[in-house]
């Protein structure tokens, strides 16, 4: 017997059929920081897949993307200037965010998501608008819809609603439904951790809170069940597809959330995930490729049907090297 599987393991064809991955490209989706200004193109040499570009520089990521084929993108707004006063009504008009998917529209044929949040656009820092110190969730969830709808005027094809406010897909729902955007899909960070893995991501898009943190609105790391409720809640709202941030550290709560849901499931490995990898393979002690593959089969494994990740154009190109 056990030379018999000794042999089978051997066997090319039998590890393709048992242990292949079978990742398609069309279930990755790159994150892409867009920001202010022109002739910007900054990355860090050790996290060198975290692009901030100005939209002039776009065509740089557009054209690794059109040749390995990836063409899903999430883009997130880097603002120097924060608005002032919460006064929102200059931002509804067309400004980074929705310049960058009308760029990318015109010249790739892609999917275009973008994260709506506004801890990247007000001085505070947070994910909802803070009155007298406090998130003030009616009026969160307000704005939250008004920039979605205003996403979708300008070509973004799914709205990606973060700020894990109470409310916030049943309201982005419902400005869209009104705005005649029935078929916008909305693909909810539903079960979003407080998690310590967000800082390089937070030093990109100039986002870390002023005062205090986000484990009000955030999910308890360890609350299990209640993870779990709050995705069949965005889902019992209307999301399109569900999300786990952070992925590779919380593979239960995927595997869970898919036992339960019956919309599609992203897992988003995020900046604290991707750069502990980097971090490994730059001193050599892992190897980068193997790591990742690995990495991708535990979700895989997990339930995950969209893997959002910065080795995306990575991951494509070892594909079409037919190494991954």
């Amino acid at each position: 017997m056990y030379e018999r599987l000794r042999r089978l393991r051997s066997n090319k064809n039998f590890n393709e059929m048992f242990y292949s991955l079978n990742i398609r490209k069309s279930q990755l989706i790159y994150p892409l920081f867009v920001c202010e200004g022109k002739d910007v193109l900054s990355y860090n040499q050790e996290l060198d897949d975290i692009v901030t570009c100005s939209i002039d520089k776009l065509d740089y990521v557009l054209e690794k993307a059109s040749k390995h084929g990836i063409k899903s993108f999430l883009l997130f707004g880097v603002y120097k200037n924060k608005i002032p006063n919460n006064d929102f009504s200059n931002y509804l008009e067309e400004n980074i965010i929705q310049k960058a998917a009308t760029y990318i529209k015109e010249n790739l044929d892609s999917v275009v998501i973008a994260d709506v949040c506004l801890c990247g656009l007000t001085h505070e820092g947070h994910c909802g608008i803070i009155n007298n110190n406090e998130i003030d969730n009616d009026k969160s969830i307000e704005i939250l819809g008004d920039i979605s709808v205003s996403y979708v005027k300008h070509n973004v094809d799914i709205v990606a609603p973060s700020s894990m406010m109470d409310g916030q897909v049943y309201a982005i729902r419902k400005k869209l439904d009104e705005n005649g955007f029935n078929y916008t899909p909305i693909m909810s960070y539903s079960t979003k951790f407080a998690s310590s893995l967000y800082n390089p991501f937070r030093d990109v898009a100039l986002s870390s809170p002023r005062f205090g943190d986000r484990t009000s609105y955030q999910l308890n790391p360890f609350d299990l069940k209640g993870a779990i409720n709050e995705a069949l809640a965005d889902q019992k709202e209307g999301a399109d597809i569900l999300m786990v941030k952070p992925a590779l550290m919380y593979l239960d709560v995927l595997q869970k959330m898919k036992q339960v849901v019956s919309k599609p499931v992203a897992a988003y490995i995020v900046s604290g995930e991707y750069a502990m990898i980097k971090a490994g393979a730059n001193k050599g002690y892992i190897d980068e490729l193997k790591t990742v593959r690995e990495s991708f089969t535990s979700l895989i494994r997990a339930g995950a049907d969209i893997i959002i990740t910065y080795h995306a154009l990575k991951v494509a190109e070892w594909i079409d090297k037919g190494v991954f």
